[in-house]
């Protein structure tokens, strides 16, 4: 029987409510698994590189950690992590910056 790969899967939301279920709903996924998520913007970048995802599921319009700023620091310590970030805005001008600080694409 071959096994499967899991993606590996860290999500950075300051919504409590929002993070519970972005988490609920990748954990029902047999291919998804989420190895860590924080509420505190603070945090997510030591977990980010102890944990060491495949994927990381920011949302841009959290406050502290600047949004561009945890995205760029990540594609610089881990360049192999893809990063998706959430956002409202469907304006270019501002999913380009996103793209360019090293986020793979962005879930509007």
């Amino acid at each position: 029987m071959r096994m499967k790969k899991s993606t590996r899967i860290f999500i950075v939301d300051t919504h409590e409510g929002e993070l519970d279920e972005i988490r609920r709903l990748m954990a029902s996924d047999e291919y998804l698994d989420v190895v860590g998520s924080t509420s505190d913007t603070k945090q997510a970048l030591p977990g980010i590189v102890e944990t060491r995802p495949d994927i990381v599921v920011r949302d841009l319009t959290e406050p502290g950690l600047n949004g561009l700023d945890l995205v760029r620091r990540v594609h610089r310590e881990l360049p192999d992590c893809k990063i998706l970030t959430l956002t409202l805005h469907h304006d270019e001008a501002y999913i380009v910056p996103i793209v360019q600080a090293g986020a793979s694409g962005s879930i509007v």
